[in-house]
């Protein structure tokens, strides 16, 4: 089993993206595209002077910070969508209140671009697009089903071919601690109620300070 360290990361490979952003840096293209990339993972430094940056997304996180066009997308909460899980099982979500102001639902910001640059992309409603996603990768529409993933097989070849050989090393964790629990996302990050939580946590877990008394045994 292999547990992916990112929300969403499953999906985003079930429809072609590839994962890392080593090679972002590396290559140091004129023109970036951040889709809701608020974790921090890339800087300015990282690319070209001219990079132009577009974020898309919301709560204005790290990914806004440094771009030079902000696109204002929907929360999960402002939105339909389909999301998958760390099982692999894709749940399809509506949404409970309208964007504010003039943020909008993800795809549909991608489908008005795409007309912008006279490619438009084939759908024009959630329908459509739910049909077109069903092409690209049929399981993203296989809602709340398991979907079996097996790589057995294929790990075996690539072990005969590469000649590799299993590590008796234990596995440890890149990370085991949370220094801030309840700030985790954008969305938490973005929260007044959260920001207090954590100040509360603090202080409650505090070390106490040993004073030395005056006072004679």
């Amino acid at each position: 089993m292999v547990l992916q360290k990112w929300a969403s990361q499953v999906a985003a490979l079930d429809i072609g993206y590839k994962s890392g952003v080593e090679q972002l840096k590396a290559q140091k293209p004129k023109i970036v595209y951040l889709m809701g990339a608020d974790e921090d993972l890339i800087s300015r430094s990282d690319l070209s002077e001219d990079t132009f940056i577009i974020y898309q997304g919301h709560h204005g996180d790290h990914g806004a910070e440094i771009a030079d066009v902000v696109l204002p997308g929907a929360a999960y909460t402002e939105k339909s969508g389909t999301y998958v899980n760390t099982e692999g099982r894709a749940q399809k979500a509506s949404f409970v209140v309208a964007p504010p102001g003039k943020a909008r639902e993800d795809w549909q910001i991608l489908r008005a671009l795409s007309e912008i640059l006279g490619n438009p992309l084939p759908y024009d409603d959630l329908d459509s697009l739910r049909k077109r996603m069903a092409e690209v990768s049929p399981t993203l529409t296989s809602y709340d089903r398991l979907e079996a993933a097996n790589f057995m097989p294929l790990s075996v070849e690539l072990n005969q071919k590469l000649k590799t050989k299993l590590s008796n090393e234990p596995i440890r964790a890149f990370q085991t601690e949370l220094s801030d629990f309840y700030m985790t996302n954008s969305i938490s990050r973005a929260s007044l109620t959260m920001a207090r939580c954590v100040q509360a946590y603090k202080k409650n877990n505090e070390p106490v300070k040993q004073t030395q008394s005056n006072a004679n045994p």
